[in-house]
């Protein structure tokens, strides 16, 4: 095998991308065969390892599972996880109740940070979309501004007369 040259990768950038693709898919039983092994071996190393990740990189957690669920719902999606970073609230607090983000290890809670569609029927795209806690989004869910009004209207009347009973 030749050494590395930049020169002769330049000049034969074609042919060697070629062939790594080739041998990609030759190769993708034992690849695979192999990463099964790697991962069985290195199991409880690689979860803490991809939880430790997501937890300081929630925007990455958020453009997946948007784009899964952008496919499955057949939306329009075209966000990216600098679009999230553009627009996470520099407080790193809930636009909508005010309390701070915290990431939970395994599971959402309250307070976690969460991808709204602010319309939903547009999808995730650029514009259409805040970052608010989860607890906000479940309570929004796919209400209309109508509809929470409402719903808000109705509990602080039956509140406020509770309260004067």
């Amino acid at each position: 095998m030749m050494p590395y040259s930049k020169e002769y990768h330049e000049k034969n950038r074609e042919k060697i991308n070629k062939y790594a693709r080739e041998h990609y898919y030759k190769n993708k039983e034992v690849r695979l065969e192999w990463q099964k092994k790697y991962y069985k071996r290195n199991k409880e190393i690689i979860i803490v390892r991809n939880s430790k990740y997501r937890n300081s990189h929630p925007e990455v957690a958020m453009v997946s599972s948007a784009k899964k669920s952008a496919a499955s719902k057949r939306l329009p999606f075209n966000i990216d996880t600098e679009y999230l970073r553009e627009i996470w609230p520099e407080d790193n607090k809930c636009p909508v109740l005010s309390f701070p983000f915290t990431k939970g290890t395994k599971t959402w809670h309250d307070s976690s940070p969460s991808l709204d569609r602010i319309i939903p029927k547009l999808g995730y795209i650029k514009g259409n979309v805040q970052i608010i806690s989860w607890f906000a989004n479940r309570i929004k869910s796919d209400a209309t501004p109508e509809q929470l009004m409402t719903i808000a209207t109705y509990y602080k009347k039956i509140t406020e007369e509770k309260n004067a009973a």
